[in-house]
């Protein structure tokens, strides 16, 4: 969308996803440590995005981020933390309320739990946006 079409996925750039603890396991650091990845020998242009986690606006992002966002911005890399919870929360909830035909008044903030809030709308729609995120991207675009 921010190229309006002239960058394509695969040729141009490649977006990796991670999950879970695999941060923990990634460095940009030169020093050699054994049990970690370094980024930059994967990618010298990487860029990264991470979700906070935060439950609320003064929760503190866990010291495995922090590391991470201090690594990559003494490396000139990009790295972006999300302002609220995932980065799920940035689709509104008039987007997701369209896409998926439901009828709501229910809120839906930065720091909202995105499967707590669908499994509300609708009887276990929550797990399974949580099995098939790619195919509820799509629908939601």
């Amino acid at each position: 969308m921010w190229s309006n079409g002239t960058l394509k996925e695969g040729k141009d750039y490649q977006c990796v996803f991670y999950g879970g603890r695999l941060l923990s396991h990634l460095t940009l650091s030169d020093v050699e440590i054994e049990e970690l990845i370094n980024l930059l020998r994967v990618n010298r242009n990487s860029i990264i995005l991470i979700d906070s986690d935060k439950k609320t606006e003064h929760s503190r992002i866990n010291n495995t981020k922090s590391r991470t966002k201090t690594e990559f911005q003494s490396n000139n890399i990009m790295c972006w933390i999300t302002n609220g919870r995932e980065i799920e929360n940035y689709i509104s909830i008039d987007i997701i309320k369209e896409s998926l035909n439901l009828d709501s008044n229910k809120p839906f903030n930065k720091y909202d739990n995105i499967k707590g809030i669908l499994n509300s709308l609708e009887e276990n729609l929550g797990n399974k946006f949580e099995s098939d995120k790619v195919k509820f991207a799509k629908v939601f675009y």
